[in-house]
């Protein structure tokens, strides 16, 4: 009971963490294909962590079959975001 409650309170820590400085701009669904490696797919939508990649999606990937669909979360800064706001209204 200890352990599940220290490694939940570390999972809560680290998407706090992450998401303080970060946002989903929006999701991807991709559908599996003979070959791939999760990673990399989702390296092509930005960086996206394989920790938050598996968290997000609720699986292991060691058993993906082709044909099956992964969530693919694409990752946005939010102080890029802030800044390309501001130069849209004239501002730096």
């Amino acid at each position: 009971v200890a352990f599940d409650q220290s490694r939940e309170q570390f999972q809560r820590k680290r998407l706090d963490s992450y998401f303080s400085r970060r946002y989903i701009a929006r999701v991807v669904r991709y559908v599996v294909k003979r070959g791939d490696v999760v990673s990399r797919v989702a390296s092509r939508y930005g960086k996206t962590p394989t920790w938050l990649l598996m968290e997000f999606n609720q699986r292991d990937f060691r058993s993906l079959q082709p044909g099956e669909t992964v969530l693919i979360p694409v990752i946005r800064d939010l102080a890029r975001n802030r800044r390309r706001r501001a130069r849209r209204r004239g501002g730096r």
